[in-house]
């Protein structure tokens, strides 16, 4: 798989690479919100971007909780307030697919099965940092 394909992982919920999510057609494809999880990725929304862009910044390992439960956050209120999200990092198998898998824990899916499912979509299930699969993990409440 190409890391530039935007993938569906859900109803109306994306992840791609950073090329991808930093496109000016996003909006021309149905996107209504990128979430960006790569600082050094991070444009300043473009005038004719139609899309809205949100920043929330987390380093490739060794990743905080309160960032990463910051990051999922944002994600569910993106998904709530937007039609159609797309999720992105550097390449998006490793940020991105832990974030996203998060979000499906937190709406009911088994940690292990969200991160397998997830990460088999990406092509990336081998590819994420161990603490962002701990931090996955850590949300089965």
């Amino acid at each position: 798989m190409r890391t530039d394909e935007i993938t569906e992982i859900a109803e109306g919920l994306f992840i791609t690479d950073s090329t991808s999510g930093q496109s000016l057609d996003l909006s021309d494809k149905g996107f209504d919100a990128v979430l960006c999880l790569d600082r050094r990725r991070y444009q300043n929304p473009h005038p004719d971007r139609k899309v809205t862009c949100v920043l929330a910044a987390l380093p490739e390992r060794n990743c905080q909780a309160s960032h990463f439960d910051t990051a999922v956050g944002m994600l569910k209120r993106l998904v709530k307030e937007h039609g159609k999200v797309v999720v992105h990092c550097t390449h998006g198998q490793n940020r991105s697919v832990a974030v996203v898998a998060a979000y499906l824990v937190d709406t009911g899916m088994d940690p292990e099965e969200a991160l397998d499912f997830v990460g088999k979509r990406r092509g990336a299930r081998k590819l994420i940092d161990s603490s962002f699969e701990d931090l996955v993990r850590a949300r089965n409440h």
